[in-house]
């Protein structure tokens, strides 16, 4: 082949094998990726499952941009049909999302006046579209990992008063439920280890209710916008006062970096 790998999500499948002929995609022309390889504006491109492995402990570059060997998502797109979680062998030659997450904050945390970081485990939307009920229980337990990295992170280098940590969906994709659900609901039942009993009832994006969670720095800022009542779930608040309240608040001003919102914590990391 004329192209050496390692390579990234355009010489790769989504079963992590390398292509015969690079796919390039409208996202980045093979000249801006080359001049990513090459270090362009002290970039450090990170492709291969190794290097992030390496990324998540020790001294690290302050620039990293990280692009696993492979088409579109790390394992929900790979190879074969899944009856069961974890019954398809998983890609050998990429990281968890896990890993990538510790990856990143051993980076970000380089930066002594405190960073954000956001975490997607996007490919349980993937899975949802395609009603996939055993790769949604991978995929969810990948970003469940994460979100413990990321605790352990906190608890280890910061502390819970001077970092705030949400956990949350942009929206339910599915409508995933108990069977039987339809017009009332209905839990969805089963043994450890085996697939729950499910339905889902539809493909598509849902105005069904995503759980928040939060800890520390601001979280009852959270709780003070949770003003709609549903009679199953209880409180909730609109997805868009959850996002202003960082772009009003949280992340707001530039006066010293201090916030101009509302919120007005005595934390560290809302008074730099």
């Amino acid at each position: 082949m004329a192209y050496p790998p390692p390579a990234t999500p355009f010489y790769y499948t989504d079963s992590n094998e390398l292509r015969a002929t690079p796919n390039w995609t409208s996202n980045i022309t093979e000249a801006d990726f080359n001049a990513l390889r090459g270090g362009v504006n002290g970039w450090n491109l990170v492709e291969e499952k190794a290097d992030f492995e390496a990324l998540t402990t020790g001294e690290t570059p302050d620039r990293v941009f990280g692009i696993a060997q492979v088409n579109s998502t790390l394992q929900q797109s790979r190879g074969g049909k899944s009856v069961q979680p974890y019954d398809v062998p998983f890609n050998t030659g990429v990281p968890t999302l896990e890993t990538m997450t510790k990856g990143a904050l051993n980076v970000l945390d380089n930066n002594d006046k405190g960073f954000s970081l956001m975490v997607e485990g996007g490919a349980i939307d993937w899975t949802g579209h395609a009603n996939d009920g055993a790769r949604n229980i991978e995929e969810t337990v990948d970003f469940i990992n994460s979100v413990d990295a990321v605790i352990e992170w906190v608890e280890a280098n910061s502390n819970w008063r001077e970092t705030l940590l949400i956990v949350t969906a942009d929206h339910e994709t599915g409508y995933l439920e108990g069977p039987g659900s339809n017009p009332s609901w209905t839990k969805m039942t089963g043994e450890k280890g085996e697939l729950v009993n499910q339905k889902w009832n539809s493909g598509n994006h849902t105005n069904q209710l995503v759980p928040v969670y939060a800890k520390g720095a601001g979280a009852k800022e959270l709780e003070r916008l949770a003003v709609g009542n549903d009679p199953v779930r209880g409180k909730y608040l609109d997805n868009t006062d959850l996002a202003n309240l960082f772009l009003n608040d949280f992340w707001a001003g530039k006066n010293n970096g201090k916030a101009n919102g509302k919120f007005k914590g005595n934390d560290k990391a809302f008074n730099r």
